[in-house]
Protein backbone atom coordinates (compact mmCIF):
# COMPACT_ATOMS: atom_id res chain seq x y z
CA UNK A 1 0.00 0.00 0.00
CA UNK A 2 1.39 2.92 -0.87
CA UNK A 3 0.17 6.80 0.41
CA UNK A 4 0.61 9.78 -2.38
CA UNK A 5 -0.33 12.87 -2.63
CA UNK A 6 -1.57 14.75 -5.89
CA UNK A 7 -0.86 18.31 -6.57
CA UNK A 8 -3.48 20.99 -7.21
CA UNK A 9 -3.28 24.60 -8.89
CA UNK A 10 -5.26 26.16 -6.11
CA UNK A 11 -5.65 29.63 -8.56
CA UNK A 12 -7.04 27.65 -11.35
CA UNK A 13 -8.30 24.16 -9.28
CA UNK A 14 -6.92 21.97 -12.12
CA UNK A 15 -5.19 19.25 -11.07
CA UNK A 16 -1.42 18.74 -11.44
CA UNK A 17 -0.91 15.92 -13.32
CA UNK A 18 2.85 15.09 -11.02
CA UNK A 19 2.35 13.05 -7.62
CA UNK A 20 4.67 12.12 -5.14
CA UNK A 21 4.88 9.11 -2.96
CA UNK A 22 4.85 9.77 0.62
CA UNK A 23 4.64 6.46 2.30
CA UNK A 24 4.38 2.89 2.09
CA UNK A 25 3.37 -0.58 3.87
CA UNK A 26 4.25 -4.02 2.72
CA UNK A 27 2.43 -7.06 3.64
CA UNK A 28 3.61 -10.22 2.87
CA UNK A 29 0.59 -13.07 2.93
CA UNK A 30 0.33 -12.34 6.78
CA UNK A 31 -2.57 -10.54 8.95
CA UNK A 32 0.27 -7.74 9.86
CA UNK A 33 4.17 -7.54 10.86
CA UNK A 34 3.36 -8.50 14.00
CA UNK A 35 0.48 -10.78 13.43
CA UNK A 36 2.18 -13.98 11.24
CA UNK A 37 -0.97 -15.82 10.73
CA UNK A 38 -1.32 -16.63 6.90
CA UNK A 39 -4.17 -15.20 4.69
CA UNK A 40 -6.05 -17.66 3.76
CA UNK A 41 -7.37 -17.30 0.22
CA UNK A 42 -10.76 -16.99 -0.78
CA UNK A 43 -11.46 -15.18 3.27
CA UNK A 44 -12.08 -11.15 3.79
CA UNK A 45 -9.46 -10.21 6.27
CA UNK A 46 -9.50 -6.91 7.84
CA UNK A 47 -5.45 -5.83 7.28
CA UNK A 48 -3.84 -2.71 9.25
CA UNK A 49 -0.61 -1.71 9.09
CA UNK A 50 1.44 1.56 10.24
CA UNK A 51 2.91 3.66 6.91
CA UNK A 52 6.72 4.12 7.77
CA UNK A 53 7.37 7.86 9.43
CA UNK A 54 7.82 10.61 7.26
CA UNK A 55 7.66 14.30 8.12
CA UNK A 56 5.32 15.43 4.98
CA UNK A 57 2.39 17.95 5.21
CA UNK A 58 -0.38 18.13 3.23
CA UNK A 59 -1.44 21.52 1.87
CA UNK A 60 -4.79 22.52 1.78
CA UNK A 61 -6.66 22.18 -1.70
CA UNK A 62 -4.28 18.85 -1.82
CA UNK A 63 -5.81 15.38 -2.40
CA UNK A 64 -4.51 12.16 -0.93
CA UNK A 65 -4.56 8.83 -3.20
CA UNK A 66 -4.18 5.22 -1.47
CA UNK A 67 -2.66 2.85 -4.34
CA UNK A 68 -3.14 -0.72 -3.63
CA UNK A 69 -0.91 -3.56 -5.53
CA UNK A 70 -0.18 -6.93 -5.95
CA UNK A 71 3.71 -6.35 -6.18
CA UNK A 72 6.45 -3.37 -5.97
CA UNK A 73 9.23 -5.25 -7.89
CA UNK A 74 12.22 -4.35 -7.68
CA UNK A 75 11.77 -3.13 -4.07
CA UNK A 76 9.83 -6.58 -2.99
CA UNK A 77 10.61 -9.96 -4.38
CA UNK A 78 7.69 -11.53 -5.76
CA UNK A 79 5.42 -13.90 -4.60
CA UNK A 80 6.04 -17.17 -6.08
CA UNK A 81 2.68 -17.71 -7.04
CA UNK A 82 0.03 -15.45 -9.23
CA UNK A 83 -3.05 -14.13 -7.60
CA UNK A 84 -5.87 -11.87 -7.44
CA UNK A 85 -6.38 -8.82 -4.57
CA UNK A 86 -10.31 -8.46 -3.77
CA UNK A 87 -11.01 -4.98 -2.13
CA UNK A 88 -13.78 -4.66 -0.35
CA UNK A 89 -14.31 -0.70 0.76
CA UNK A 90 -16.80 0.18 3.74
CA UNK A 91 -16.76 1.50 7.17
CA UNK A 92 -13.49 -0.31 8.75
CA UNK A 93 -11.52 0.79 5.16
CA UNK A 94 -9.77 4.44 6.10
CA UNK A 95 -6.27 6.21 6.79
CA UNK A 96 -5.52 7.65 9.79
CA UNK A 97 -3.18 10.77 9.48
CA UNK A 98 -2.31 13.02 12.38
CA UNK A 99 -3.60 16.21 12.35
CA UNK A 100 -1.80 19.53 14.21
CA UNK A 101 -3.47 21.82 15.42
CA UNK A 102 -1.19 24.70 16.44
CA UNK A 103 2.78 24.41 17.30
CA UNK A 104 2.87 23.60 20.71
CA UNK A 105 6.90 23.73 21.11
CA UNK A 106 7.82 26.47 23.47
CA UNK A 107 11.55 26.33 23.44
CA UNK A 108 14.20 26.45 20.90
CA UNK A 109 15.01 22.65 19.47
CA UNK A 110 18.73 21.15 20.12
CA UNK A 111 19.97 19.67 17.78
CA UNK A 112 23.13 17.53 18.19
CA UNK A 113 25.96 18.43 16.58
CA UNK A 114 26.84 16.98 13.24
CA UNK A 115 30.03 14.28 13.45
CA UNK A 116 32.86 15.65 11.94
CA UNK A 117 33.73 13.94 8.34
CA UNK A 118 37.32 13.37 7.38
CA UNK A 119 38.10 14.63 4.21
CA UNK A 120 40.46 13.30 1.63
CA UNK A 121 42.78 16.92 0.36
CA UNK A 122 43.89 15.31 -2.60
CA UNK A 123 40.33 13.50 -3.91
CA UNK A 124 39.52 14.72 -7.16
CA UNK A 125 36.16 13.55 -8.77
CA UNK A 126 37.09 13.06 -12.68
CA UNK A 127 33.33 12.57 -13.35
CA UNK A 128 30.77 9.73 -13.68
CA UNK A 129 27.11 9.05 -14.21
CA UNK A 130 24.53 7.60 -12.55
CA UNK A 131 21.70 5.72 -15.07
CA UNK A 132 18.48 4.06 -14.35
CA UNK A 133 16.82 3.05 -17.60
CA UNK A 134 13.40 3.00 -18.33
CA UNK A 135 11.49 0.05 -17.37
CA UNK A 136 11.09 -2.20 -19.83
CA UNK A 137 8.31 -4.86 -20.79
CA UNK A 138 7.66 -7.19 -23.44
CA UNK A 139 4.27 -8.21 -24.16
CA UNK A 140 5.36 -11.20 -26.12
CA UNK A 141 7.08 -12.95 -22.99
CA UNK A 142 5.29 -11.06 -20.25
CA UNK A 143 8.88 -10.06 -18.82
CA UNK A 144 9.70 -6.68 -16.86
CA UNK A 145 13.55 -5.69 -16.92
CA UNK A 146 14.63 -3.11 -14.78
CA UNK A 147 18.14 -1.68 -15.31
CA UNK A 148 20.21 1.03 -13.20
CA UNK A 149 23.88 1.14 -13.76
CA UNK A 150 26.36 3.32 -13.06
CA UNK A 151 30.26 5.00 -14.28
CA UNK A 152 32.65 6.80 -11.72
CA UNK A 153 35.69 7.55 -11.46
CA UNK A 154 38.20 9.87 -9.24
CA UNK A 155 41.67 10.18 -8.14
CA UNK A 156 43.38 10.61 -4.71
CA UNK A 157 46.93 11.63 -5.26
CA UNK A 158 48.95 9.48 -8.07
CA UNK A 159 46.54 6.78 -7.85
CA UNK A 160 43.44 6.42 -10.27
CA UNK A 161 40.13 4.77 -9.14
CA UNK A 162 37.48 3.84 -11.98
CA UNK A 163 34.12 1.68 -10.54
CA UNK A 164 31.68 0.61 -12.92
CA UNK A 165 28.25 -1.38 -11.94
CA UNK A 166 25.18 -2.48 -13.71
CA UNK A 167 22.42 -3.73 -11.73
CA UNK A 168 19.47 -5.78 -13.84
CA UNK A 169 16.02 -7.18 -12.35
CA UNK A 170 13.90 -9.42 -14.38
CA UNK A 171 10.43 -11.45 -13.51
CA UNK A 172 7.67 -12.24 -15.84
CA UNK A 173 4.06 -12.15 -15.13
CA UNK A 174 2.93 -15.75 -15.95
CA UNK A 175 5.78 -16.54 -13.61
CA UNK A 176 6.55 -14.67 -10.78
CA UNK A 177 8.28 -17.73 -8.58
CA UNK A 178 11.04 -17.55 -11.04
CA UNK A 179 12.60 -13.61 -10.69
CA UNK A 180 16.43 -13.22 -10.93
CA UNK A 181 18.53 -10.49 -9.99
CA UNK A 182 22.15 -9.69 -11.17
CA UNK A 183 24.72 -7.38 -10.53
CA UNK A 184 28.38 -6.78 -11.90
CA UNK A 185 30.56 -4.61 -10.35
CA UNK A 186 34.25 -3.64 -11.45
CA UNK A 187 36.65 -1.25 -9.35
CA UNK A 188 40.12 -0.48 -11.25
CA UNK A 189 42.75 0.69 -9.76
CA UNK A 190 45.68 2.49 -11.58
CA UNK A 191 49.06 2.93 -9.67
CA UNK A 192 52.23 3.90 -11.12
CA UNK A 193 53.26 0.70 -11.92
CA UNK A 194 50.34 -1.77 -12.12
CA UNK A 195 46.55 -1.94 -12.53
CA UNK A 196 44.37 -3.93 -10.13
CA UNK A 197 41.22 -5.24 -10.73
CA UNK A 198 38.55 -6.49 -7.83
CA UNK A 199 35.50 -7.83 -10.05
CA UNK A 200 32.44 -9.15 -8.19
CA UNK A 201 29.26 -10.69 -9.54
CA UNK A 202 26.04 -11.23 -8.27
CA UNK A 203 23.34 -13.34 -9.45
CA UNK A 204 20.20 -13.55 -6.95
CA UNK A 205 17.42 -15.72 -7.97
CA UNK A 206 14.25 -17.77 -6.93
CA UNK A 207 11.89 -20.73 -7.65
CA UNK A 208 8.67 -21.77 -5.55
CA UNK A 209 10.72 -23.20 -2.36
CA UNK A 210 13.72 -20.80 -1.94
CA UNK A 211 16.16 -17.92 -2.88
CA UNK A 212 19.12 -19.03 -4.70
CA UNK A 213 22.24 -16.76 -4.51
CA UNK A 214 26.07 -16.71 -6.33
CA UNK A 215 28.71 -14.21 -5.70
CA UNK A 216 32.07 -14.48 -7.25
CA UNK A 217 35.39 -12.27 -6.31
CA UNK A 218 37.66 -12.22 -8.69
CA UNK A 219 40.77 -9.82 -8.49
CA UNK A 220 43.77 -9.38 -11.35
CA UNK A 221 46.55 -7.60 -11.56
CA UNK A 222 47.64 -6.52 -14.86
CA UNK A 223 45.35 -8.22 -16.74
CA UNK A 224 46.44 -11.59 -14.92
CA UNK A 225 43.73 -13.49 -12.49
CA UNK A 226 45.52 -13.73 -9.23
CA UNK A 227 42.58 -14.84 -6.95
CA UNK A 228 39.19 -15.77 -7.12
CA UNK A 229 36.51 -17.52 -4.93
CA UNK A 230 32.94 -18.77 -5.90
CA UNK A 231 30.06 -19.16 -2.71
CA UNK A 232 26.65 -20.26 -3.60
CA UNK A 233 24.25 -20.60 -0.75
CA UNK A 234 20.33 -22.01 -1.20
CA UNK A 235 18.05 -20.00 1.29
CA UNK A 236 14.63 -21.09 1.97
CA UNK A 237 11.09 -18.44 1.37
CA UNK A 238 10.55 -18.21 4.84
CA UNK A 239 7.09 -15.89 5.61
CA UNK A 240 7.34 -14.85 1.87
Amino acid sequence: MDIWESMIDTLNAIPNPETYEISEEFFADRISRLDRRPLTPGTPEIISGEIHFTTWRFNPGHKVRVSVSNAQFPMVWPTPYLRFTTLYPGPDTRVSLPIVIENTLTDVCSLPLLAEVEETPDLVSLGGVDVDLPVSYDPDTGETTYTANSDQEWSVGDILYHSVQQNIWKVRDSDPAHAQYQADVTDEITLSDRLLQVQGGYTLDSDEESFNLTVIRRISENGEVIREKMWNETIPRDLQ
